[in-house]
């Protein structure tokens, strides 16, 4: 037969509550740590990535050249009409000369 007090239950209570706490610190607490490193992590990466896509979308606008300030067909240092002409001569088949 077992005797019980309010002592003894007190006791039995506070192991109880003493080992649910221990579990806590040592296995939860390390993995909800981790999660949150990990989440903050993938966030800046994410938003650094964002950034740099801003970054690289923004200065395209106006890295072109267009075909008017080009001179017409040709984007100086980008295509020559000779060498194409000599490459393919098959496709020019017809065009004049430039010269």
């Amino acid at each position: 037969m077992a005797f019980c007090t309010p002592w003894f239950e007190a006791i039995e209570q506070l192991g109880i509550i003493l080992h649910w706490t221990l579990f806590y610190k040592r296995s939860v607490k390390p993995v909800l740590s981790r999660s949150k490193n990990t989440l903050i992590g993938l966030g800046a990466s994410l938003l650094a990535c964002v950034l740099l896509l801003i970054n690289l979308e923004g200065s395209q606008k106006y890295s072109y050249v267009s075909s008017q300030e080009a001179g017409g067909r040709a984007v100086p240092g980008v295509y020559n009409e000779d060498s194409a002409r000599t490459f393919e001569p098959d496709f020019f088949c017809g065009e004049p000369d430039l010269q």
